[in-house]
């Protein structure tokens, strides 16, 4: 199982450095932007990035879930037929964006004053519009670098479109005074570039036919996906909509700033996910009974990686605020159960597996409605009351709901050694950790002192409740030994 493990491990590494970077560079345009605009206007850029989520969603129509299914119907020697699957649809999910951003851009004045009462600008709609069937090519030649294990490729579309488009941002907000225009601009330009370089790398794939009989086998698993994309969405982006109804603009601005500052979690659990769905679908080829004993196992140590790497960052969240977005104070609070929410939606994805695994998108979709209605009925509840905490609470408690319907349908396909016992554990610690945010001595040593002892207490608890085992210790040391090894061979 090592073994596995470390391939696995290898393979996140690789597609989480694309993202790490991006991350990073998030980080460092995060005082920036938090400085050259106000929080109604920080909010405003959180709905416009909300619009073009949500609005992929459809017009992808699944395909990226469904190429990466029928891709793997077939090996290595009928390169045609895989040829045939990437063809279909990426040719579908571009066609469909750019029908989409031709009718989103004839509304754009009607949507603009709809959604930013207080900010409405119809060319930021425009720009969203245009991003959207860029967006969609980018995303899905960066599909084929994945399924075709081009990992490197892969990191260097993203970085394309992350550096690319952040230096752009940062120069338009600062020495052009673009504000909200300048940064979705550079996102434009960005993104256009990441797609060129997607086609020139894939082109070998995108000259395929076009076959209707995989597209309706593609749409078949793919389109049952989109309302529980959609649920994920309001999961994920419904609690920013909300909030500026219930609330306001500056809401959502901090609202998003927490959201940024547990952005380096969402990297990890977006590198795993990237690396993991491939991953299990070629080891249930090979051997059935590894990948179900090693799934089991997964899950926890999903958690452990998740929760660990977020704890940090919501103790020490009033710190952080104070030196890299001075005057946003109010989003400490909401840091805390946002990383809980993440963690749970990282667990949900390796209990997401039997339903991958067995075709079962039907049922994947009901589970992920049943969920995102629950998230949207919570945010009305809680928003009222607790403003953006209760946004973030809502949060956490749709993606553990998420988790609970994926364990619970998944035992009826194909049970595995799961340890949910391990898993509450896991997250109770984390849920009474992450209060440490609130610690705030006269001191300000004793207080970084006091909360490291909490971060580092968190670790202690997890061995000591066995969720983390001297096995896993022993395989974490066995790949750092490796790795070092490796580095000295090459010195």
């Amino acid at each position: 199982m090592r073994a596995q493990l470390r391939t696995l491990l290898g393979q996140t590494a690789v597609y989480g450095l694309g993202g790490g970077v991006g991350q990073a560079i998030g980080v460092l345009t995060l005082p920036v932007f938090a400085r050259a605009l106000n929080s109604a206007e920080y909010g405003a850029l959180e709905l416009y990035t909300v619009g073009i989520a949500v609005a992929i969603v459809f017009v992808d129509a699944g395909m990226s879930a469904a190429a990466q299914r029928s891709f793997y119907d077939y090996r290595d020697e009928q390169l045609p037929d895989r040829r045939a699957v990437i063809t279909t649809a990426f040719v579908t999910s571009t066609g469909v964006s750019a029908l989409a951003a031709a009718a989103i851009y004839a509304a754009r004045e009607p949507l603009a004053d709809w959604l930013f009462e207080g900010l409405p600008d119809p060319s930021l709609v425009a720009l969203a519009a245009i991003t959207l069937p860029l967006l969609a090519v980018a995303n899905m030649t960066r599909e084929v670098m994945r399924l075709t294990l081009q990992p490197w490729r892969y990191v260097a579309s993203s970085l394309i479109a992350t550096i690319g488009g952040a230096g752009i941002s940062v120069y338009a907000v600062t020495s052009l005074d673009a504000g909200v225009k300048g940064i979705l601009t550079a996102t434009v330009i960005g993104t256009a570039a990441a797609a060129v370089y997607g086609v020139a790398v894939a082109r070998t794939y995108l000259r395929g036919h076009y076959d209707w009989g995989k597209l309706r086998t593609m749409l078949r698993y793919g389109l049952p996906l989109i309302p529980g994309l959609v649920a994920l969405w309001a999961t994920a982006y419904a609690d920013r909509l909300l909030l500026a109804n219930l609330e306001n603009l500056e809401a959502v601005g901090l609202y998003a700033i927490a959201s940024r500052f547990a952005a380096p979690i969402v990297l990890l659990l977006t590198a795993f996910v990237t690396a993991y769905q491939p991953f299990l679908l070629a080891l249930r080829v090979e051997d059935p009974a590894l990948e179900r004993e090693l799934r089991g196992r997964i899950a926890s140590l999903t958690a452990v990686a998740l929760l660990g790497a977020g704890l940090p960052l919501a103790v020490f969240g009033p710190e952080l605020i104070s030196i890299v977005t001075p005057g946003y104070d109010g989003a400490a609070p909401a840091i805390s159960p946002l990383v809980l929410g993440t963690a749970a939606y990282g667990v949900a994805s390796v209990f997401l597996a039997p339903l991958l695994i067995y075709r079962r998108t039907d049922v994947s979709a009901t589970l992920t409605v049943v969920m995102g209605i629950s998230n949207v009925a919570l945010c009305l509840v809680l928003i009222p009351p607790f403003g953006l905490v209760g946004a973030a609470i809502a949060s956490f408690a749709g993606y553990a709901l998420l988790a609970v319907l994926y364990w619970w349908w998944g035992r009826r396909l194909d049970d595995a050694p799961y340890e949910p016992g391990h898993l509450l554990v896991a997250f109770a610690l984390a849920a009474v950790a992450g209060e440490a945010w609130r610690i705030d001595f006269s001191s300000g040593a004793l207080t970084l002192v006091t909360k490291f002892a909490v971060c580092a207490a968190f670790m202690i608890g997890l061995r000591l409740t066995h969720v983390i085992r001297a096995e896993d210790l022993g395989a974490a040391r066995e790949i750092v030994e490796r790795r070092v090894r490796t580095r000295d061979d090459a010195a």
